[in-house]
C-alpha cells in the first residue's frame, strides 16, 4: 500500500445492542485478528482463514456485565479507561497508552453491522494510513468541535495521540472516501450463519485486503482519494457512524534480529576495514597513503585482459560447470605437474571464486564442532574466523621473528590431539613473507603423518612472488602427503588479477566433491570470463613467463628499500621477507611512549592509528594477525609513493622514544 506502517490504535464504533460484549469475546476477536494480520503477510490461505476466524470469534454471543468504563481484553496491559456517558451521539472510547522500546501497534476499529450497512459482523475492513500523510489531529486537539463541522480534517488518527472523541460526519466521510458504488455483500457464504445486527467488525490499518475464496467473504476495500489523505469509506455508513464508540489496542509483533551465534562470533577483517577508512579519508580530501591492501598495484596482463574482452566478444558468458570448465581445470593439471610435482585429475581440481573460497569451502568440509584448526601465527586474518564458522576452534601456534615466524616442528606435536583436524600453513607468507624450505617442511610432514585424521592445508596463492635464493616447495609433493592434503592457489596476486576473482582447489576427489557440493549451494561455478583469462594466465609459461617475473623483480626492489629505511629507525626488528609483498616489522618497543596530543601508545593498535593521524600513512596492526608486537606494511605500491611514505613514518617516529632498550 505505498508507503505505511502500523499505529497505536484508534476508535472504532459498535451499537448500543453489542455494548455487553466486553470481556470475552473481545479478546478471542483480538486474538483472531491479529491471525487475520498474520494471514495477510502469509499469503492468501492464511488471510482467508484468519479472516473467517474473525468473523467467527467476533460474531460469537458471549454474556457479560455491561460497564459504562469497558475493558481493552488481552490485548494491552497499559490501557487508561477514558469514558464518556450518554446516549446516541455520543462515544465511550479507552485511550491507550503510548509505550516505548519499539513496539509497534495496529489500529483496531470496531463497527456494527448495522452501523456499516449489510456487512457480515467480523467482515475485515483494511483502512489505509500513509507513514507521511495520516490526518492530523492539532486541528482536533485545539478545538474538539471541529471534528464534526463539514470539512474539516477527519477523524484524529494519529500516532500516539488520544482518540477522537466523535466519529466523522456524513460530508467527512464523503469528503475522505466517495467510494459510494461500492458493491455490498448482503449474504453471507453458505457456511456460516448471519450474525445477529450489531455484532462488531474489524478493521485493520495499513494492511491489504484477504485474498477472496469461496469459503470466506471477499469485500472491496476503501482506496485513498488523493495523496495526503487517510480514507474511511463503507456503505450506508456515514449516518450511523455517530453511534457510540469503543478502543481497544492490539500490540504487533516485533521482528526477530537474533543473529546466528556463529556468524556473531566473527570478528570483521581489519585489512578491509583499514583500507576502506584510507579511502573514504582520500574521499574526504585528506592525502592518505593507504599500504594496508594486500592488491597488487600492476593491471592485469594485456594478454589476459585481451582474453576476458574476447570472451564477451565471443559470448562466453553463460554459466559453466560448477566445477570449472573442463579446458581450465586441464591446464590448472598441467601447471600443478609441471611446475609443483604434484599429478592431478580435472575431477579433482574445483575452481572457484577466488581463493579465499577455497579455503572456507575446504574447512566447512573436513570440520566438524569440536574439530581444532592449528594455525601458525601470525597468520592471515581469515583462517580463525573460516574455522569457528565452521564450528571448529582455532589453535593458534605462536612464532617468533628470530626464526623468520615459521613454525618449528616441536611446537606443533606438542599440541596436536584426537580432535586436531587440520593444519593451515600459507608458503610464502601473509603476513610475514616467510617462505618454507623444503627441509623444514620434511620435519613437518614426519609429525603429520604419526596422525592418521590430520590434514593439510597448503595456501600457496604467493608461490611465484619470491625471492632468490628461496624457492618454493608444495606440501602434498612430499612423501605420503598428497592423500592428506588439500593445495589451493590462485590468480589474483601473481597475475594481478584480484577483481576477477578466480581460484582453485586441487585435493584427492573426496575432499573435492564435498568442496564441490558447498559451492553448488552457495555461488555455484566461477565467471565464465574470468575462467577465460584465468586459461590464459596459465598459457603465459613457466611461473607466469616475462609478465610475472617482471612484476615479482619490483616488488624486491621495493622490499630492499623499505628494509634499508626500516633498520635506520632505532628500536625497529626486521625479519627479512622471502617472499609476498609484506613486511611484518616489530615495533614493541616502542609501547609505552607518550605522545603529546595524542596518548599513550599501548598496542599496534594505537600505533597505527598514531601513524595514520600523523604520517597519515594506513598499516594494518598486528593483533590482527595473532601478533601485536608487529605492524603489517604492504609495498604493493610504486616506488615513489612507498619513498614518501617511509618519510612521513619517519617524521612521526621521531616524536616517539622507545621505552624499552634495546
Amino acid at each position: 500500500m505505498g508507503s505505511s506502517r502500523p499505529l497505536p490504535l484508534v476508535a472504532g464504533t459498535k451499537s448500543r445492542q453489542a455494548a455487553c460484549r466486553e470481556d470475552e469475546a473481545t479478546g478471542r476477536g483480538h486474538k483472531a485478528a491479529r491471525e487475520a494480520v498474520s494471514g495477510q503477510m502469509q499469503g492468501a490461505p492464511a488471510a482467508a482463514r484468519g479472516h473467517a476466524a474473525a468473523n467467527r470469534a467476533l460474531s460469537s454471543p458471549t454474556p457479560s456485565t455491561c460497564q459504562q468504563s469497558g475493558t481493552a481484553g488481552e490485548a494491552s496491559s497499559k490501557e487508561e479507561e477514558n469514558a464518556v456517558a450518554g446516549d446516541e451521539g455520543k462515544t465511550k472510547s479507552l485511550t491507550a497508552k503510548q509505550e516505548t522500546g519499539g513496539l509497534q501497534f495496529l489500529h483496531v476499529l470496531l463497527f456494527s453491522r448495522e452501523e456499516l450497512g449489510g456487512f457480515n459482523a467480523g467482515d475485515l475492513v483494511l483502512v489505509e494510513h500513509s507513514a507521511d500523510n495520516v490526518l492530523k489531529r492539532e486541528s482536533s486537539a485545539t478545538n474538539p468541535a471541529e471534528q464534526a463541522q463539514p470539512g474539516a480534517s477527519g477523524p484524529a488518527l494519529v500516532s500516539g495521540g488520544d482518540p477522537p472523541t466523535t466519529p466523522p460526519s456524513p460530508s467527512q466521510a464523503e469528503q475522505y472516501n466517495p467510494v459510494a458504488q461500492q458493491p455490498r455483500r448482503t449474504a453471507p457464504p453458505a457456511n456460516e450463519q448471519e450474525p445477529a445486527a450489531g455484532a462488531p467488525m474489524a478493521s485493520f490499518s495499513s494492511l491489504s485486503a484477504p485474498s477472496s475464496s469461496t469459503s470466506t467473504p471477499s469485500i472491496n476495500l476503501p482506496t485513498k482519494t488523493s495523496p495526503g489523505t487517510s480514507s474511511l469509506s463503507f456503505p450506508r455508513a456515514r449516518e450511523s457512524l455517530k453511534s457510540r464508540a469503543r478502543m481497544v489496542t492490539v500490540r504487533a509483533e516485533v521482528v526477530d534480529t537474533t543473529i546466528s551465534p556463529r556468524v556473531s562470533a566473527l570478528r570483521p577483517s581489519k585489512t578491509m576495514a583499514i583500507t576502506d577508512q584510507a579511502t573514504a579519508l582520500r574521499q574526504a580530501g585528506v592525502p592518505v597513503i593507504g599500504l594496508a591492501a594486500g592488491e597488487p598495484d600492476f593491471d592485469t596482463p594485456a594478454v589476459i585482459a585481451e582474453a576476458g574482452m574476447n570472451a564477451i566478444r565471443d559470448g562466453a558468458t553463460r554459466y559453466t560447470p560448477n566445477a570449472g570448465t573442463l579446458e581450465l581445470r586441464k591446464a590448472i593439471c598441467k601447471k600443478l605437474e609441471e611446475e609443483n610435482g604434484l599429478s592431478y585429475t580435472p575431477d579433482q581440481v574445483l575452481v572457484s571464486n577466488g581463493a579465499k573460497q577455497c579455503i572456507t569451502q575446504a574447512v566447512l568440509a573436513v570440520c566438524s564442532p569440536g574439530d581444532e584448526v592449528l594455525i601458525p601465527a601470525p597468520y592471515w586474518v581469515s583462517y580463525p574466523e573460516m574455522a569457528r564458522l565452521a564450528g571448529a576452534t582455532p589453535v593458534i601456534l605462536p612464532t617468533s621473528i628470530s626464526d623468520n615466524f615459521l613454525l618449528r616442528p616441536e611446537s606443533l606435536a606438542s599440541v596436536i590431539n584426537e580432535n586436531s583436524r587440520i593444519l593451515i600453513l600459507c608458503s610464502p607468507s601473509n603476513p610475514t613473507g616467510s617462505v618454507y624450505p623444503k627441509e623444514l617442511l620434511e620435519e613437518i610432514a614426519a609429525i603429520v603423518r604419526k596422525h592418521p585424521r590430520l590434514l593439510v592445508l597448503s595456501d600457496e596463492i604467493y608461490e611465484h612472488i619470491i625471492y632468490q635464493p628461496a624457492k618454493h616447495t608444495s606440501f602434498a609433493s612430499l612423501p605420503g602427503m598428497w592423500e592428506r592434503t588439500l593445495t589451493v592457489n590462485g590468480f589474483s596476486k601473481a597475475f594481478a588479477m584480484t577483481g576477477w576473482r578466480l581460484g582453485y582447489l586441487a585435493a584427492p576427489k573426496h575432499f573435492v566433491a564435498a568442496c564441490g557440493k558447498i559451492q553448488s549451494q552457495y555461488t555455484s561455478g566461477a565467471s565464465s570470463i574470468s575462467q577465460k583469462a584465468g586459461l590464459a594466465a596459465l598459457n603465459l609459461g613457466y611461473a607466469g613467463g616475462e609478465a610475472v617475473s617482471t612484476m615479482v623483480k619490483a616488488f624486491q626492489e621495493r622490499r630492499d628499500y623499505l628494509v634499508r629505511s626500516f633498520r635506520e629507525l632505532p628500536g625497529v626488528k626486521i625479519s627479512e621477507p622471502q617472499g609476498a609483498f609484506y613486511l611484518f616489522i616489530d615495533f614493541s618497543s616502542y609501547y609505552g611512549s607518550e605522545v603529546e596530543g595524542f596518548g599513550t601508545i599501548k598496542d599496534s593498535e594505537s600505533l597505527c592509528l598514531f601513524l595514520l593521524e600523523k604520517a597519515q600513512v594506513a598499516l594494518v596492526p598486528g593483533d590482527a594477525f595473532g601478533d601485536d608486537k608487529g605492524v603489517r606494511i604492504s609495498y604493493a605500491a610504486a616506488m615513489s609513493t612507498l619513498q614518501t611514505a617511509m618519510g612521513k613514518i619517519k617524521e612521526a617516529m621521531a616524536l616517539l622514544r622507545p621505552p624499552i632498550a634495546v
